[in-house]
């Protein structure tokens, strides 16, 4: 066999290996494109955090202990908070996004690439609404809009309940 003949054979090769590797990828996005939306529409979903961007300040790690876990009508939030807080509660022993509410769905629409998914938490006076961004990979980000302190966002990624 020629230099060239080998040459065409590689490239024929190479091509094969990049066009599977891609169909693989394309088939394996469809699979978590599949099981994002169903835990969206099954309203039970936790979303893990990765970083955190406090108005103002610079981007931060978060560790892989927090999460925020939606299970039907139910938030609990378990999220750190770095930013300027206009007021506090005396005596709190808890952080200000460490909770448990019954929520309402505000709003829960696709949109290309993901879903918005926005809910209100019930019995919180000072947390307005967490707005979540979830793109069919699976990442995702957070904001939390609050009464009495600064915005933040979180970036990370969104799981069906019970999966790690």
């Amino acid at each position: 066999m020629s230099a060239s003949q080998l040459l065409k054979w590689g490239g024929l090769l190479l091509l094969s290996i990049v066009v599977q590797a891609g169909w693989a990828q394309k088939k394996g996005a469809a699979k978590d494109s599949a099981r994002v939306a169903a835990a969206l529409n099954d309203h039970r979903f936790v979303f893990v955090p990765q970083q955190m961007m406090p108005m103002g300040g610079r981007v931060r790690q978060v560790t892989p202990d927090y999460t925020v876990k939606v299970s039907g009508d139910t938030l609990r939030s378990y999220l750190p908070y770095v930013g300027r807080a206009y007021s506090a509660p005396i005596g709190s022993t808890t952080g200000p996004l460490d909770f448990t509410t019954p929520v309402t769905y505000i709003l829960a629409t696709r949109k290309k690439g993901g879903w918005l998914v926005t809910l209100k938490p019930v019995n919180s006076r000072d947390i307005q609404r967490y707005e979540f961004t979830i793109f069919d990979s699976g990442s995702a980000s957070l904001s939390v809009t609050s009464t009495n302190r600064q915005p933040i966002s979180y970036n990370g990624y969104v799981q069906p309940v019970g999966q790690k």
